[in-house]
């Protein structure tokens, strides 16, 4: 999805991959202020990089004629069902793709703005670990993991970018359009309502913290157009209020 702002001086391209859990939750935040228009695009991940790339750039172009882009922002909240290696695989490459695009974008036209916010996952970068915060190291156990945090050190190592963004939000629930996957939050409230028993399987000593979609995407949604930027580079760690410092 691509989201001009077109109701101030200053005007950006937003470039939304991912429409799922979050990111529609975003997406929602940003039409809803007024300031953007959505256009949709029928990105599709198995095509191939050449076909990709240009697809993005001729629609920019043609969002661009009229218009004077002050810049670029990408934001990533894409994410594939799954924790199998072909599925971290497929994803870091669809990220690596849209980053080359963005790098392509930036030497065609250096005078513009190019910024870069991505959705990664705390518990994926530190799993089993207890008291996290802004001084805990990243050790991912699984593919997934360490998928967010190769991703992250892409961005990192893009020293064209002008701000990089990362949230880090904790399990985020919400309530799944018809073919996403329904998740632990929203199938004991449907089985809570519909008077059924919810069986959980694990650990009874594991603690887990739960951020709303809307709450994310409402968050996320507000920080990206804000301009509000101290650094190069920010983390953001989106948890429950009073869990986390």
């Amino acid at each position: 999805m691509l989201l001009f702002q077109d109701q101030k001086k200053t005007k950006q391209l937003i470039a939304l991959f991912g429409v799922g859990l979050i990111g529609s939750a975003t997406a929602q935040a940003f039409t809803n202020s007024g300031e953007f228009k959505a256009h949709y695009l029928n990105w599709g991940w198995q095509e191939t990089e050449r076909g990709s790339q240009r697809q993005l750039s001729e629609l920019v172009a043609k969002l661009a004629e009229n218009s004077e882009i002050s810049g670029i922002t990408v934001l990533w909240c894409a994410g594939q069902t799954g924790f199998t290696d072909a599925l971290t695989y497929s994803e870091l490459t669809n990220f690596q793709i849209v980053l080359d695009w963005l790098a392509g974008q930036y030497r065609t036209s250096p005078e513009l703005r190019y910024n870069f916010h991505m959705v990664s996952s705390a518990g994926g970068v530190f799993e089993n670990q207890q008291g996290i915060n802004s001084n805990s190291t990243p050790l991912p156990q699984r593919s997934y993991g360490a998928l967010k945090l190769a991703q992250e050190e892409s961005i990192l190592a893009a020293a064209w970018l002008d701000e990089r963004h990362i949230y880090r939000p904790t399990s985020v629930y919400g309530y799944p359009e018809p073919g996403q996957r329904v998740g632990l939050m929203p199938t004991m409230i449907l089985n809570g309502v519909s008077n059924r028993v919810s069986t959980i399987f694990g650990q009874r000593d594991i603690l887990r913290d739960y951020v709303l979609n809307e709450d994310v995407g409402n968050y996320i949604g507000k920080k990206v157009p804000s301009g509000e930027c101290r650094h190069a580079t920010n983390y953001y760690s989106l948890v429950m209020p009073g869990c986390w410092n």
